[in-house]
């Protein structure tokens, strides 16, 4: 007689058979490592792994452990102040021995920002505002006056830009 899981609906094979499944073993794989089916045909050990897959309890535990492997995965990858202002720490410790001020000030920011006694640099939202006025640069012979910029020389009148 197969003992069946109270909790998950599944026996003993069927969980090892689950196990394989999101271990990234195909179905015949893993019915081959749940059951003894050294004298299986392999066409029977498909059908037999095909409609192990369907049944409902075994299909509802390879979701209820790809589940659990999820949750673990962003548990490990979480990062909580704690770990950001340890790592910003760590940072800085390296980068004052290696001398290197600049990462080390960055390292510090960080970890005043994350400790709130920083405010973070916001990010502008809006367009830039560009001011330029000119007054006597390269005047021409023909009284009009002309700006050399990066894009090349360019109309005083023209140049005023606010915006």
């Amino acid at each position: 007689m197969r003992a069946i899981d109270p909790i998950t609906g599944v026996t003993q094979k069927q969980e090892l058979f689950c196990q394989a499944i999101v271990d990234g073993m195909s179905q015949t794989q893993a019915y081959t490592t749940a059951y003894d089916a050294d004298s299986m045909l392999r066409s029977t050990i498909t059908r037999a792994a095909s409609a192990l897959v369907g049944d409902h309890y075994v299909a509802t535990r390879i979701q209820q452990l790809k589940a659990a492997i999820d949750a673990s995965v962003v548990e490990k990858r979480a990062w909580d102040r704690g770990l950001l202002v340890d790592k910003a720490e760590a940072s800085y410790d390296g980068a004052m021995e290696a001398k290197q001020f600049s990462a080390a000030n960055g390292a510090l920011k960080l970890i005043g920002e994350a400790a709130g006694l920083l405010a973070p640099q916001s990010q502008a939202t809006g367009g830039v505002t560009q001011v330029v006025v000119v007054l006597n640069h390269g005047a021409k012979n023909d009284g009009t006056t002309m700006v050399d910029t990066d894009e090349g020389a360019v109309d005083a009148d023209d140049w005023l830009t606010l915006g």
